[in-house]
């Protein structure tokens, strides 16, 4: 997401306490390809005992996460291939605001005051209000595999979060741009655009891998 930058959570309001927040899922060649990512300032790569002590942390403080946006952006592989990026930003009953995503280098986080500024190329953005137990996403983050283009990238992350905190079960609200709101579309479908597109390059890039296999 932008600034989320252009593919993951990356700016946010002042008063940031940001960790590992410039993640990008491409290689350094294929980053030369697209736009760079703007680190916010103090950033770190990937602190996962950190998220983890930090989510312990407000479990022992009795606090919970009232509210979690599901965000879908818009981006370009090597400014061709249109593309998505998958992400959320929860907010504490103490009104802090963790946004996390998952990247090539792993999960990808940042903890500030107030609300992360959204990509302009935001395609769906979904509020659910619940009381998530932060040791439920402690659980999930501690879990996480490494990331894959094909089996394990922000889309099935996302998808498995979402599962994990129930998010089908409480209410919600649609806060997505008018002019990109898909009508009657659930996480987890296939009526994101642009997920056709990701779709065949999954299966061709496994066909690429089976063609190795049998010339090896």
């Amino acid at each position: 997401m932008q600034a989320l930058t252009s593919r993951g959570f990356g700016e946010v309001a002042m008063n940031k306490e940001c960790i590992s927040d410039n993640c990008s899922d491409t290689s350094d060649e294929e980053e030369q390809l697209s736009e760079p990512d703007s680190p916010s300032e103090g950033s770190v790569f990937g602190d996962l005992e950190g998220l983890l002590e930090y989510l312990r942390e407000l479990k022992t403080d009795g606090q919970v996460f009232t509210e979690v946006v599901y965000v879908v952006n818009d981006w370009t592989f090597g400014g061709i291939i249109p593309l998505q990026h998958h992400g959320f930003v929860m907010k504490s009953s103490d009104a802090r605001y963790l946004s996390l995503d998952f990247c090539r280098q792993g999960i990808d986080w940042c903890i500030a005051d107030e609300p992360p500024e959204l990509p302009d190329d935001t395609s769906l953005m979904m509020r659910y209000h619940t009381k998530v137990d932060p040791l439920l996403l402690e659980d999930y983050c501690a879990g996480t595999e490494p990331f894959s283009w094909l089996d394990n990238n922000c889309r099935t992350w996302a998808v498995g979060l979402h599962q994990q905190l129930k998010l089908d079960e409480v209410p919600s609200d649609e806060l997505s741009p008018a002019s990109t709101r898909v009508e009657a579309c659930k996480v987890g479908g296939v009526c994101y655009p642009g997920d056709p597109l990701q779709d065949s390059i999954k299966a061709a890039l496994k066909m690429i891998i089976l063609s190795e296999d049998v010339c090896a």
